[in-house]
């Protein structure tokens, strides 16, 4: 682990989620519809956004583009990572499937659980 255990981080600000200065977001609803999560962002922020800032906003700020962008990626930590160890893998949703161990989904699935609760 290197910047600790990412459940007390989620759940440190799960409890504030229905604060009026706080907005939560899921990788999830950002890759299903980025242009919705963009919105909802600038809503948020009180920001009014034309259609073409919205555009270029969208288009910066894809997964595939972000991937590709240094400042983004932290490609400048590649020298330190172990082979084959990426910061952003692919981009898809639930293929942290493909990556767990049986035991390792169920110790996710319990800590959900006591958040959730």
């Amino acid at each position: 682990q290197y910047f600790g255990i990412i459940f007390d981080h989620i759940y440190s600000w799960y409890n504030h989620r229905d604060a009026p200065n706080v907005l939560i977001i899921s990788y999830e609803s950002l890759r299903r519809d980025l242009s919705r999560a963009v919105r909802r962002v600038a809503t948020f922020l009180d920001y009014k956004l034309s259609d073409e800032i919205m555009e270029r906003i969208v288009k910066q700020t894809s997964f595939e583009k972000m991937k590709e962008n240094p400042a983004c990626n932290n490609s400048w930590y590649d020298k330190y990572r172990r082979p084959g160890e990426l910061f952003m893998r692919k981009g898809v949703i639930g293929d942290w499937r493909n990556l767990f161990t049986p035991e390792q989904s169920a110790y996710v699935d319990s800590q959900v659980a006591k958040i959730l609760k």
